[in-house]
């Protein structure tokens, strides 16, 4: 057995999630609300639930899945909305009366989210810069303390988008291709579910002959407990999942991420890090040893490029600028300002004396 450590920040490992985090993404009719529903019913019954199971609607979806949740005695509560707000509301209200919640479909709660942006700005696109505050706001109002950290069961669905990428051919042309497919939602949203899956609906041959079925496939993209990843199931069950499910501390302790803690103290009054203050700090103290030199040696003439290499030689001990300015650790921003103070003293000393 191994010798107890004592640490102030690491505990003895132990699985501290007890709630699903699942998203499903697809193209339209590809069973995305279907195995939702199927994935809830299973995860009732499952727990034992006693409580009714929400849905968030935001495409009607759950008007046709009224009577599955009836046919299995679950009662189904919903709310018809596509506002970033309303979704907050109604996380909050899920996890008081409910275990299990559906959004369906995240995608246009993010377009709603985006528009509502853009009408409160007076704008018709989104700008670069405003990425800083869109991103942020639904990572910490919803990604982390509702999604993440709730104790809540959540099935999100998306709709899927496809992915782009340039190559190269042989001639230098540039081509773009479809590299795969993606959830159309906050970029960074599709990392977060622990059970990622991807619905896809294919037409096969009729075994009868007679034209062509419809079937819908799902892939498991991302399986965070490494059980189902890469495994593709044909009309998909809440059994087909189950493994995955058990993996979590179910009934057990729901421990989240702490969002509590930041770090606030990395950064000064005016929004630099103690290393990217040095970074500025060192740029102007560079600079001003630059124009000192050029100021005071002007021109490329061989005289005037000894006589700086000199002072610098003299000041800093090397004769390379390359040297002094890369080299952050051996020349700080405090050795440069001093080397700086310095090289005007002596520079000064050296008229007085000329004029003597």
């Amino acid at each position: 057995m191994s010798k107890k450590i004592e640490s102030t920040f690491f505990k003895p490992a132990k699985a501290q999630n007890a709630y699903a985090k699942i998203g499903i993404l697809g193209f339209a009719g590809s069973g995305k609300t279907y195995t939702s529903s199927s994935i809830a019913i299973g995860l009732y019954k499952y727990i034992k639930s006693k409580k009714p199971v929400c849905f968030m609607d935001t495409e009607t979806g759950s008007d046709y899945m009224i009577n599955r949740f009836k046919k299995e005695g679950i009662d189904l509560l919903v709310s018809k909305s596509r506002s970033f707000t309303e979704m907050l509301h109604a996380i909050d209200e899920a996890e008081k009366i409910s275990d299990i919640m559906i959004i369906d479909s995240i995608s246009a709660v993010w377009f709603d989210f985006m528009e509502s942006f853009k009408k409160k700005k007076g704008r018709k696109f989104i700008q670069f810069q405003d990425w800083g505050i869109l991103k942020p706001t639904w990572k910490n109002e919803f990604t982390d303390p509702r999604y993440l950290n709730s104790k809540l069961h959540i099935i999100i669905c998306g709709r899927a988008g496809f992915e782009y990428n340039y190559d190269t051919d042989a001639d230098g042309r540039k081509e773009l291709h479809k590299t795969g497919t993606k959830m159309k939602a906050e970029t960074e949203f599709g990392y977060e579910p622990s059970l990622l899956l991807e619905m896809e609906s294919v037409k096969e041959e009729n075994p009868t002959g007679q034209g062509k079925v419809l079937k819908h496939y799902c892939t498991v993209i991302k399986d965070r407990a490494d059980i189902l990843d890469g495994k593709v199931f044909l009309n998909p069950t809440f059994e087909h999942f189950k493994p995955a499910i058990d993996a979590l501390n179910l009934n057990g302790e729901q421990v989240g991420i702490d969002l509590n803690k930041d770090s606030q103290d990395v950064f000064d009054d005016d929004g630099y890090s103690d290393w990217s203050r040095e970074q500025k700090d060192r740029t102007i103290q560079l600079d001003k040893i630059k124009e000192l030199l050029s100021y005071h040696y002007p021109g490329r003439k061989e005289e005037q490029q000894k006589k700086k290499k000199d002072m610098l030689n003299d000041i800093f001990n090397t004769m390379s600028w390359e040297e002094i300015s890369l080299e952050e650790k051996k020349y700080s921003s405090e050795i440069l300002k001093e080397g700086y103070n310095s090289m005007k003293e002596k520079i000064e000393k050296g008229k007085k004396d000329d004029k003597k």
